[in-house]
């Protein structure tokens, strides 16, 4: 199995990128290729929690939530696609670094 991993550095408190990361349905805001996000179901945070993505070029895929360690990682899976994706788990943590945040995740 592969595994990829990445960081960025934002010059913004950790609770704001938590903030972002938290809201499921915010996804199309920062990652271009989701055009539209939106709940499934309840609960709409915390594990178990789920959203469906409309995604580019074209297709949908279901994400669940697998961890969710408040204002410090997120941890999704997919669930169904419409892209051949068999399986496919990340964790996104956010961490203080200097006056800014260090958002890494794991794939």
């Amino acid at each position: 199995m592969t595994t990829l991993r990445h960081e960025i550095h934002a010059r913004c408190p950790p609770a704001a990128v938590w903030a972002v990361l938290s809201d499921l349905t915010a996804v199309a805001r920062f990652n271009p290729m989701v055009t539209r996000a939106t709940f499934v179901g309840e609960p709409r945070t915390g594990v178990g929690a789920q959203r469906a993505c409309e995604v580019l070029p074209r297709g949908r895929v279901l994400e669940r939530v697998t961890r969710w360690d408040e204002g410090e990682a997120l941890g999704l899976e997919v669930v169904e696609s419409d892209w051949p994706v068999h399986y496919m788990r990340w964790v996104t943590r956010v961490e203080a670094e200097g006056e800014g945040s260090r958002i890494s995740q794991e794939l």
